[in-house]
């Protein structure tokens, strides 16, 4: 199967590292777009790259635009793949949605949720009953302690500790 990643030149190079360390990919393709370029604007190429065999992830840092080119390629028809690193220790109860990125050493524990176009940087932990809303990100070594549902294109910044409970259900 062929992978295409399409965004900014930083989060790209993480991202192909991830998919070719799965060994899920036949091939990775990665597709550089500019920051200025709107959201529409990348579903549409990635639309145009549809092929039979190909999935597609949206390869952008900012959590924002990342959900809006998801969302974009989803209503295009494309397939999005999820990319979860294969040092990552991630609980079997967890439920993934599409467009989703667990990096190096991050850990996730039972019954999480990670909604569309989220993402688990490299050795952050996100405790056990956490959801991560769509477009949310939990960066690098970043800790989320149980019970915490993080909202909609929010980021828990690099060391960041979330206590439980600091943002309910």
């Amino acid at each position: 199967m062929k992978l295409i990643l399409l965004g900014d030149k930083d989060t790209l190079e993480l991202l192909k590292d991830i998919a070719e360390e799965t060994g899920q990919f036949a091939e990775v393709v990665c597709v550089e777009k500019g920051f200025r370029d709107p959201a529409e604007k990348i579903a549409a190429e990635a639309a145009a790259l549809q092929e039979e065999e190909a999935v597609f992830f949206p390869a952008i840092q900012d959590n924002r635009k990342r959900l809006a080119v998801l969302r974009g390629m989803k209503e295009k028809g494309c397939r999005v793949a999820n990319l979860l690193h294969p040092t990552a220790a991630v609980s079997r109860t967890v439920q993934m949605e599409e467009g989703v990125a667990v990096f190096q050493q991050a850990v996730i524990g039972p019954h999480c949720i990670l909604k569309d176009g989220s993402l688990v940087g490299m050795g952050a932990i996100l405790e056990m009953d956490g959801i991560l809303k769509e477009g949310a990100s939990v960066e690098m070594k970043a800790v989320v302690m149980r019970h915490n549902r993080i909202p909609s294109c929010l980021s828990i910044e690099a060391g960041e500790m979330i206590p439980p409970k600091m943002y309910p259900y």
